[in-house]
């Protein structure tokens, strides 16, 4: 009789929760918790059945072990929602997990049914057992973790919803304990467990409203907090290898999720932590070689570290605004008070040409001469800002081909005893048409300027990986080295600078492309300086 009464008020308190439940359908796990209810409610009428005598013991036992294991399957997809850890809880993932269950189920119940031991079908489902098991432990794990570990619960649900999946966690050893006690025993022992279970879930629905606020709130907070960062962040255990990601790493470097099992950072990323310890260090991205500020964060326990965080801090722009103002300073110090002195120099000798020692001709056409350098550092200074300006890159198909043969005829103009040409052959690419057409025409220009006499220049246009090598020739003295340096390791001191603006604008175009800007030594006469530019398909 009394049997009957708690499995009786057992059943009620499972659908009353339902019931509860459904005023709280935007809630996270609301759908799963309603579910669990009703297969616990089920469960409960399956052990009332058996205690008025309406249902065998045999066949109660085998319905409440059935829908103890879709129970357990539920409870669990409900702690992963409810406390927004653990994976994401799709369609078919919930779909995965139930029927597992429902798979666990039938093979354990079909020998009693059909009357048949097969110790084969035992062996296969001990594992699956296990499995299930393991899931309703793990939900509950994730629950109390909630309200000890992580503050995102509060005490009173954390040890409620403890208490419920516990409950039902361990109903599986009514069961067990058959053999040993009696299936009435058994049975008996079944609903004073449920009903354990069933008092927590209500309690914990009515005194603390499990279902009224979000627990998954904290959680989440960070993780989006995370995935908005404008930072790439990368997790690493002690092993050195990748447990998470956060979206913008995802974006910049092309990380792939689910991570590979044994994922290191210096495969995904193709360097070394320790290679940022002299400063910014570059990287390829989805957007072709970027600047990066690398940091490093270490995670402890106890006094023990447990993983790093690397933290990487796009510094590209903030790089470049740097070279170009000390470059500016250096131009306007130096260069263009230079070409202004010089000015000022044949401007007095000019107004003493009287003594005959110098041809007015010869200094005035000095003078225009030097004008025409100082509007050209001008037109260039104005150049780096149009090129420099914006956000981003404007891609579009270019054919790379064309617009260097177009580019050299236009020069070709302006130098009327020069002489040029273009060769190779490569498929358009996706990338900023402006930028690059400033970077080739910056070359061109430069290669006939200060080419031979008289001066000719060679453009080759080759397919490079994803990308396209722009090489630039011509016949002239060649770049100073130290001016190579200069522009390979981006930036100036007052020992080594550059001379002028002209490849200065070429490199900041060329890491606007993401590309990368190499100068040819192999040649005995002139100089050739070679683009790599990436392909931005796909990104």
């Amino acid at each position: 009789m009394l049997q009957g009464l708690v499995a009786g008020a057992t059943a009620v308190a499972f659908l009353v929760g339902a019931v509860l439940a459904l005023t709280h359908r935007g809630q996270p796990g609301t759908r799963a918790y309603v579910a669990l209810m009703v297969l616990n409610a089920v469960m409960a009428l399956a052990l009332l059945g058996t205690a008025i005598d309406r249902v065998a013991d045999e066949t109660a036992a085998r319905g409440s072990l059935f829908c103890w294991f879709l129970s357990t399957s539920v409870w669990a997809t409900f702690a992963i929602e409810y406390t927004g850890r653990g994976p994401v809880m799709t369609r078919r993932r919930t779909a995965g997990i139930v029927g597992l269950a429902a798979c666990t189920a039938t093979m354990s119940i079909a020998p009693g049914i059909l009357e048949v031991t097969n110790q084969a079908l035992t062996l296969l489902v001990f594992p699956l057992q296990v499995a299930v098991l393991s899931l309703s432990v793990f939900g509950v794990f994730l629950v109390a973790r909630s309200g000890i570990t992580y503050d995102d619960l509060p005490l009173g649900r954390s040890v409620s919803l403890s208490v419920a999946g516990t409950s039902l966690t361990v109903i599986f050893t009514a069961p067990v304990l058959v053999e040993v006690i009696g299936v009435d025993r058994g049975i008996r022992l079944a609903t004073g467990i449920l009903a354990v279970s069933a008092a927590a879930f209500l309690v914990g629905q009515l005194a603390f409203d499990v279902l009224d606020g979000e627990p998954s709130t904290g959680h989440l907070a960070r993780e989006r907090l995370l995935d908005e960062m404008s930072q790439a962040v990368f997790l690493i255990d002690r092993e050195q290898q990748l447990l998470d990601v956060n979206e913008t790493a995802v974006e910049t470097f092309g990380v792939e999720r689910p991570l590979e099992q044994g994922q290191t950072l210096e495969s995904t990323l193709g360097e070394s932590p320790d290679a940022a310890d002299s400063g910014p260090v570059t990287l390829g991205t989805r957007a072709g070689n970027r600047e990066f500020e690398w940091r490093r964060s270490e995670l402890t326990r106890g006094g023990d570290t447990v993983g790093t965080i690397h933290a990487l801090r796009d510094v590209t722009e903030r790089r470049t605004d740097e070279q170009r103002l000390a470059v500016l300073n250096r131009v306007l110090r130096h260069n263009l008070r230079n070409d202004l002195d010089a000015i000022r120099a044949f401007a007095e000798t000019l107004g003493a040409a009287d003594s005959g020692q110098v041809a007015p001709e010869t200094v005035a056409s000095r003078i225009e001469t030097t004008a025409r350098d100082v509007a050209s550092i001008g037109d260039t200074v104005e150049g780096a800002e149009q090129l420099l300006q914006g956000d981003g890159v404007d891609r579009q198909r270019v054919d790379v081909v064309e617009l260097a043969d177009r580019i050299v005829n236009r020069q070709l103009a302006a130098y009327p005893d020069g002489s040029g040409s273009v060769s190779g052959t490569a498929e358009p690419i996706s990338t900023d048409p402006r930028i690059l057409e400033t970077v080739l025409a910056e070359l061109v220009e430069n290669a006939l300027k200060h080419g031979g006499e008289p001066p000719s220049v060679t453009v080759t246009v080759r397919e490079d990986g994803s990308g396209l090598d722009v090489a630039v020739r011509d016949d002239g003295p060649g770049i100073p080295e130290h001016e190579q340096a200069v522009l390979l390791e981006g930036e100036e001191t007052p020992l080594n600078h550059g001379s002028g603006l002209g490849l200065w604008l070429v490199y900041w175009g060329v890491k606007r492309l993401g590309g990368t800007l190499s100068f040819d030594t192999g040649t005995a006469d002139g100089s050739t300086v070679v683009v790599s530019i990436p392909s931005f398909e796909g990104t």
